[in-house]
């Protein structure tokens, strides 16, 4: 049976849709990571750049719990974005374990900058797609990552 075919018929169906989101992924990391080399960022700190301007501020916790990485990973890209004056720490004044996180003027500059490049190459990526489809695709994504996330919290640790 076709990849196609296994598309459109029941058994199997879900495992065809989970291969090819999780084969859309490895290109768009690949993608991401190439677009980031010159920026000398991963696809998890523009990722934190990008929740930042988002948020405006997030405490390490919050980070850790958006991008599903334990805490002393956050802690160490926190720590990298900082030594490169992207980011400023400031603790809570009423819980000095709490660390709240920022972006600087360095990190809202450079984030726009990627942001601009990101922005062409998805365009490129989706150009097959109408404008219809792609909207179709975002509600549908939008769909999947809600029972995603919902599948996830509900799921024994």
């Amino acid at each position: 049976m076709k990849l196609t075919e296994r598309a459109h018929s029941s058994p199997g169906r879900e495992r065809y849709i989970y291969r090819a989101l999780h084969d859309v992924y490895v290109f768009l990391d690949a993608l991401d990571r190439s677009l980031l080399a010159p920026f000398e960022l991963t696809p998890l700190q523009y990722r934190v750049l990008t929740l930042l301007t988002e948020s405006q501020t997030l405490r390490l916790t919050d980070l850790s719990d958006r991008l599903l990485v334990a805490r002393s990973t956050v802690t160490r890209l926190i720590d990298a974005l900082e030594k490169r004056s992207l980011v400023d720490r400031v603790y809570d004044e009423n819980d000095r374990r709490a660390q709240w996180i920022s972006l600087t003027s360095d990190g809202h500059t450079l984030r726009r900058q990627i942001d601009d490049i990101h922005e062409r190459a998805l365009k490129s990526c989706l150009a097959d797609l109408t404008d219809a489809e792609k909207a179709d695709m975002a509600q549908r994504l939008t769909r999947l990552g809600e029972a995603a996330r919902q599948s996830y919290r509900s799921s024994p640790e």
